[in-house]
């Protein structure tokens, strides 16, 4: 009976002494983790940090300990949580604004990164280059080609039909530019301008005793677009948009009115149009995903129309080094009978290769036409809709202090129209997909 009261004793200082090393005590933790501070050991730092998290055990030098261990393995995300934490503890500390205003920055949260600046002293602001609170914080310039693939088999291609008649663009150049500005802490704004001109052809095809007689004229059109845009960070983890794309243009064309003795009559007819989309947009970070539901009002080409969007971008690694985005629009054009609209799908991966470049590859599907992407910057109002696509994206930050330079080529699968009129109540159509290539260049100059 003795020996198993002494058996049951052994097992009860065993057991109390093992909880006792588990549990660890605030001395203990502090003395250890600034061990592993001092020697650069941030994994480790880390998992010890943790548990002495877990056991309630929470004050400024250990989350400024395991923000900045977070910080050197590249993972911003997860630092900027244990900065803000230790904010609690001393609001106004000027090193963990400033570790805190970096890991913002480098996980692409610019705008909470300036709203973080306005509580630093302004000497530390001027030291990181952090613009003022109203003013203009970027410039930016960029331009570029469209060059279409197959243009002689478009050009020769002739379907049946007593009238045939087709307006082909053969190429188009585009160049645009505006400024990024801030007002206040909470909000940023884009203004921009866009100009496009287009080489465009059209071909009507007439048939008569002597056969099939073709009529041409080649045209020089133009557009200029004025984007207006900006967010509003509502905290830390919302964010409202408003963006508007108005674009005013015209393009020239040959109008055939049939005369009474057979002799064919053209005029040459002018037609102006005025185009605009509005959206709206809210998003919500989730530690590394940032998650988008916008919304837009259009009217493209006299058609209106409505499209719904979802965006989802996931920073795996808790930085910009490497990002993937899925995109889905839903296109409903109204007043037509094709209100069931369309899907279009699109699909982005960016890694960062070296110091200073940046690779994106992406794809997308669906019929783009009467569509806007990038919160209505980029509007597709042409009359030849994509209906797949590719590209790849160069991107090289920081050449200078604040200037960037990007290179875009895309390759695009069109479909392209021809009117086919055999005198009968409705016109008949007939399309041939062709490829196209478009090469962008731009520069921005953030201050």
């Amino acid at each position: 009976m003795e020996i198993k009261w002494s058996v049951w004793i052994i097992f009860f200082l065993i057991t109390l002494g093992s909880n006792a090393q588990e549990k660890m005590g605030f001395a203990d933790l502090d003395k250890k983790t600034y061990q592993l501070y001092e020697e650069s050991q941030w994994k480790e730092l880390l998992e010890l940090g943790q548990k002495g998290l877990d056991t309630g055990i929470d004050y400024y030098y250990l989350r400024m300990r395991l923000g900045i261990a977070e910080f050197n393995l590249k993972h911003y995300q997860s630092a900027s949580a244990h900065f803000r934490k230790a904010l609690d503890f001393n609001e106004s500390d000027p090193l963990t604004l400033e570790y805190l205003y970096y890991s913002l920055l480098w996980s692409g949260r610019r705008q909470e990164a300036r709203m973080i600046a306005m509580d630093m002293p302004e000497s530390t602001r001027k030291k990181l280059g952090v613009p003022g609170e109203f003013g203009i914080s970027g410039l930016f310039l960029e331009g570029g080609q469209v060059a279409m693939s197959g243009l002689d088999s478009l050009i020769s291609y002739q379907p049946d039909g007593l009238k045939v008649d087709h307006y082909l663009l053969k190429k188009y150049s585009y160049v645009a530019g505006g400024l990024e500005l801030n007002y206040g802490e909470r909000f940023a704004m884009i203004m921009g301008l866009n100009q496009m001109k287009f080489s465009a052809l059209q071909e009507v095809s007439l048939s008569s005793s002597l056969g099939m007689q073709l009529y041409d004229s080649e045209y020089q059109n133009s557009q200029l677009g004025l984007y207006l845009g900006g967010e509003w960070t509502l905290n830390p983890n919302w964010y409202l948009g408003l963006a508007g794309h108005f674009i005013k243009g015209d393009f020239n064309y040959m109008d055939y009115k049939p005369a009474p003795m057979g002799m064919d009559q053209f005029t040459q007819e002018r037609f102006e149009y005025k185009d605009f989309v509005v959206e709206g947009a809210l998003k919500h970070r989730f530690r590394t995903v940032l998650a988008g539901l916008s919304a837009s009002y259009y009217n493209l080409g006299n058609q209106p129309g409505v499209q719904t969007g979802l965006d989802l971008m996931w920073y795996p690694l808790g930085n910009l080094n490497l990002y993937l985005q899925a995109h889905t629009n839903r296109v409903i054009p109204l007043d037509t009978d094709e209100e069931e609209g369309n899907w279009v799908w699109q699909g982005l991966a960016g890694v960062k290769i070296f110091p200073h470049l940046w690779v994106e590859a992406h794809a997308g599907a669906g019929k783009m036409a009467g569509w806007s992407e990038k919160s209505a910057y980029i509007v597709y109002n042409n009359q030849d809709p994509i209906l797949l696509r590719s590209g790849l994206n160069l991107i090289i930050p920081d050449i200078t202090k604040g200037l960037s330079l990007t290179f875009r080529y895309q390759l695009q699968q069109r479909e392209h129209l021809w009117e086919i009129d055999n005198g009968d109540i409705q016109t008949l159509t007939e399309s041939k997909k062709y490829l196209s290539n478009s090469f962008i260049g731009g520069i921005t100059w953030k201050f």
